[in-house]
């Protein structure tokens, strides 16, 4: 099985892809989410991925959301994504775009979100949820 190989992984407020150049626009890059009380809800932010694939390859994607010191350890799914190249990947490049609106952090602490392609761990992307100053 062909394995697509991930080029990028971020965390961002909004983002667009301009429709005459394919350029991606990323507004309100961020790597940590601060918080005036817990639980909260995760503001409309998005987890972006950039990957290098085989656009007549299946392409599975899935996101575990891991949260720090639980009795939860494996983590829950919070999305899948599966894409062939006769569902639109025509290009050697692919951006996924996961939202992340409506995730309840229920304390703060380092989450991570394990990010799979075709079932292998492709990268690993630990962010903090801290309370406010």
């Amino acid at each position: 099985m062909y394995r697509p190989k991930l080029l990028w992984a971020l965390l961002c407020d909004r983002y667009e892809i301009d429709p005459s150049t394919h350029k991606v626009m990323i507004w309100g890059q961020f790597d940590t989410i601060v918080a005036r009380s817990f639980p909260v809800l995760a503001p409309h932010s998005w987890l972006l991925t950039k990957w290098v694939v085989d656009p007549r390859s299946w392409v599975n994607l899935r996101f575990i959301l891991k949260f720090p010191d639980t009795a939860d350890g494996d983590g829950h799914v919070i999305a899948t994504s599966a894409s062939d190249g006769e569902s639109g990947l025509f290009s050697a490049f692919y951006l996924h775009a996961q939202s992340l609106e409506g995730l309840l952090f229920s304390q703060p602490g380092d989450y991570t979100v394990e990010i799979y392609a075709n079932d292998i761990l492709a990268h690993t992307l630990t962010f903090p949820v801290i309370p406010e100053d």
